[in-house]
């Protein structure tokens, strides 16, 4: 497939050099060059764009192969789905409850001395850990997706048609994570901007600032 996508575009571009130089035939390659440098350079980019993202999409899915694709993620999406349960079951809780016991649950379950500021934090980074996964999954569909077109080429053996329905699995189950994702991730904004409203909170950010080593 690669091949044939590289054959096409090389034919295009000595296409399009040929145009551009066609008018130049009785002068030298050098002195071409040097008149009209914008064609060659702007040619020379785009060749080298295009074959780096061939090159690219080759390592992606020629490297690993399509078992190893499958066992990481297999252990990839187990290991997320049971973060991410754990930040859902957690904060589904805490959404429900209304302003009053929200903040006694956050001074009953805080030992420490900025209680909101701290709920804050640890929703912050409750954040950052839901982003990051969320980027793995993308990545991981971008890969099956690449995996799976390679099929189209191959001929159908009980091999290549097993692997192909494993794939198939490992694609709806990431589709499932990543909406999982995005709905933790937005209880979790859903608090952050209740958080801040709070008289509480903002009394604990100032007090930090004043005396932040404390």
């Amino acid at each position: 497939m690669y091949r044939t996508f590289a054959k096409k575009i090389g034919l295009t571009l000595l296409f399009c050099v040929f145009l551009n130089t066609s008018a130049f035939a009785e002068k030298s390659w050098y002195t071409i060059f040097v008149e009209n440098p914008l064609p060659f350079l702007t040619a020379g980019t785009i060749t080298t764009l295009i074959l780096g993202k061939i090159a690219y999409n080759y390592y992606q899915t020629h490297w690993e192969t399509h078992e190893q694709l499958i066992e990481y993620c297999r252990s990839a999406y187990k290991q997320m789905h049971d973060d991410v349960q754990s930040y859902h079951h957690s904060y589904a809780n805490d959404v429900k409850l209304s302003d009053w016991e929200l903040k006694e649950m956050i001074l009953e379950n805080s030992k420490k001395l900025y209680p909101f500021m701290t709920y804050y934090a640890s929703l912050t980074r409750a954040t950052w850990r839901l982003k990051k996964h969320l980027a793995t999954i993308n990545a991981q569909l971008k890969k099956i997706n690449n995996h799976k077109r390679q099929f189209f080429y191959t001929d159908k053996t009980e091999r290549t048609i097993h692997l192909e329905k494993m794939l198939l699995q490992l694609e709806m189950r990431g589709k499932y994570l990543h909406n999982y994702i995005t709905k933790t991730m937005c209880l979790v904004s859903t608090l952050k901007k209740r958080i801040k409203l709070f008289r509480e909170y903002n009394e604990d950010c100032c007090n930090w600032s004043q005396n932040p080593k404390i």
